[in-house]
Formats: C-alpha cells, sequence, structure tokens
C-alpha cells in the first residue's frame, strides 16, 4: 500500500517540482528585463540629447569650422589659378565640379526620407557616380578647347594629390563627426558616402587651383584622394553605430534553470 500511495503522489510531485522551476526561470526573466531596463535609462540618462536648437548650433558651427579650414588651406596654396585656361572653360568646369560636390554632399550627409538613413542602393550609388561624373565632366568639357587635355611633363599629379587630400580631411572628418553614434542601417555605406562628398568637395576645390585635365594627372592627383577618403569613410562606419546594450548575464544558479517534466 506504502508502494502504490508513494507512486500516486510521484507524478503530483513531479509537476509541482517543475513549477517552481519554471517559476525560478520565469522570476530570473523578469530580473534580467529589469536589469536591462535599468542599464538602458542609465545611459540614456549619461548621454541626453541636445535641444534641436543646439544640435543645430553644433552643426553648423562644426561645417562652417571645416570649410573655413579648407579654403584657409587652398588659400595658402594659391587660390585660384586660370594658368592659360580660358574662362569659358574654367568657370563651367568649376560650377559643374561644385554642383556635383553639392549634390553628392547633400544626399549623403542628409538622411532621406527613413530614421535609418538612405538605402544601400542610394549610397553605393552616392560613391560610385560622383567620381564618374567628376571626371566625364572635366575631361569631356576640356575635350572642347585645343590642348587644353595634353600632357604637362614633370606635373603628374602629386601636388594635386597633396592638395586634395589636405583640403578633404576637414570636410571628411566634420561629416563623419556629426554623424556619429546615429545608428543608420548601413554605417559603413554612410561612412563611405561621406567620404565620398568629402572628396568631391575638395576635387571642387582643387579644380580651381590645377590647369590640367590629362586623364593620367587626373587619375593621380584628382580621383585617387576621392576614393581614399571614400575608403576613409567606409572603414570608419563604425563609429555611426550606436553603443549596443547587451544584456545582463543571469546568476549561474538561476540562468540554467529548466522545467522538468513529469
Amino acid at each position: 500500500m506504502k508502494a502504490l500511495d508513494a507512486a500516486h503522489r510521484a507524478p503530483g510531485l513531479a509537476a509541482d517540482h517543475a513549477a517552481g522551476d519554471a517559476g525560478d526561470a520565469g522570476d530570473a526573466g523578469g530580473v534580467a528585463m529589469d536589469e536591462m531596463k535599468s542599464r538602458i535609462l542609465a545611459t540614456v540618462t549619461a548621454a541626453p540629447a541636445r535641444p534641436r536648437a543646439a544640435a543645430t548650433r553644433v552643426r553648423w558651427l562644426v561645417l562652417g569650422g571645416a570649410a573655413l579650414a579648407a579654403l584657409a588651406i587652398f588659400a595658402l596654396a594659391g587660390g585660384l589659378r586660370p594658368t592659360g585656361r580660358p574662362a569659358a572653360l574654367w568657370l563651367p568646369t568649376a560650377a559643374g565640379a561644385l554642383a556635383i560636390a553639392a549634390a553628392a554632399t547633400a544626399l549623403a550627409f542628409r538622411r532621406g526620407p527613413s530614421m535609418l538613413g538612405r538605402s544601400a542602393a542610394a549610397l553605393v550609388g552616392i560613391a560610385v557616380a560622383t567620381p564618374l561624373l567628376l571626371l566625364a565632366w572635366k575631361l569631356g568639357l576640356s575635350s572642347l578647347f585645343s590642348e587644353m587635355t595634353r600632357p604637362w611633363p614633370g606635373r603628374p599629379g602629386f601636388r594635386c594629390l597633396t592638395l586634395s587630400t589636405a583640403t578633404g580631411v576637414a570636410p571628411v572628418a566634420a561629416m563623419l563627426y556629426l554623424w556619429r553614434g546615429t545608428a543608420p542601417a548601413y554605417p559603413r555605406l554612410t561612412g563611405l558616402a561621406l567620404g565620398t562628398a568629402g572628396g568631391a568637395l575638395a576635387w571642387a576645390l582643387v579644380d580651381l587651383w590645377c590647369p590640367i585635365a590629362h586623364a593620367h594627372h587626373l587619375l593621380l592627383g584628382h580621383v585617387l584622394p576621392l576614393l581614399a577618403f571614400g575608403a576613409i569613410g567606409a572603414a570608419a562606419g563604425g563609429l555611426l553605430a550606436a553603443r549596443r546594450l547587451t544584456p545582463p548575464r543571469l546568476r549561474p544558479g538561476v540562468a540554467n534553470a529548466r522545467p522538468i517534466r513529469a
């Protein structure tokens, strides 16, 4: 009889044990969620969002400072130098380069219709189309004028490479800085587009300084630094991602709790 009573009580005891363990696991999950909420609140409190007016002021200060730095370097290098180019050539080429650079910057820097930034196709399109358009515009317009695409002995493009790099650092750094921690959907592609846009702005400045439109010179002195800035932006894209919060670890004795099947 005792054996029969024990056999009848066994399923009930096992069920009670399982319910107790399941309750412990549920309590552990509740504790984990509470800890996660506390951590999120602490992070938000530690980094409060700026008011809109203050954020706009900071944005303009950073972008304005970057523009002044690039213009100062351009002026120190000699500024505008037509150097044998007719006004009918250098004015349209400069205006076209500036328009392409401005469009690339507006598309890359602004989020677009989504708070998560532009789509991957749009970002890749900015990175690919910008250098192609700048090169095609410079070569195509210069080829309409006699001797404007001839090679210049002793000017392979290293001076333009140096000036393009120097004038592009501040715009690229400023745009990446303002996008930091914004968690776009494609942080590295966003960095690629921002770097390309900054390189395009440098192209527009250097185009006012450089009279050479030979293809090899343009590839070394103008296209290469633009592509390099795009690569730097893509590499720095991890800075654009917001800091991720990892869920807290449960206590060893509770985390491994499993309900026992009857």
